[in-house]
């Protein structure tokens, strides 16, 4: 059994470093991408700078106590550290970033979609027509 537990112990090292090398290269191809140094497939052409209001709109979501959520209601309701909970209506459909603006995850950007509840700790960002 020690021997198991030893060759469990080697597999999740592994893993960790694989994580790790995994977390470097998204950084690396963030940084590059960023930079203008590299660039999706189907972009082509110079970079342009653009004010971010030109681009998008970011705006607080709706106020919410605890007893409007729960566990088990339909709409997921998102607040500055993610996922809260459920509750009964929702304020938002469709795709969108979200982006903590409150709490222990303030700054982190969450990727939602579908119908949810935005709390007023998480602001909304919402793409400008283009």
């Amino acid at each position: 059994m020690p021997s198991a537990l030893s060759d469990a112990d080697l597999l999740i090292a592994s893993l960790d470093a694989l994580l790790g090398k995994k977390r470097d290269l998204k950084q690396a191809a963030m940084q590059q991408l960023l930079a203008g140094k590299a660039r999706l497939a189907g972009f082509t052409g110079a970079w342009t700078l653009k004010r971010l209001d030109a681009v998008c709109s970011m705006k607080s979501g709706e106020q919410i106590t605890m007893s409007n959520i729960d566990a088990h209601s339909r709409y997921p309701c998102y607040g500055g550290n993610g996922l809260r909970g459920f509750t009964t209506r929702f304020t938002h459909e469709g795709r969108y970033c979200l982006i903590g603006r409150q709490g222990a995850l303030c700054g982190n950007v969450l990727e939602v979609e579908g119908h949810f509840f935005a709390s007023e700790h998480a602001i909304v960002v919402t793409p400008s027509e283009q």
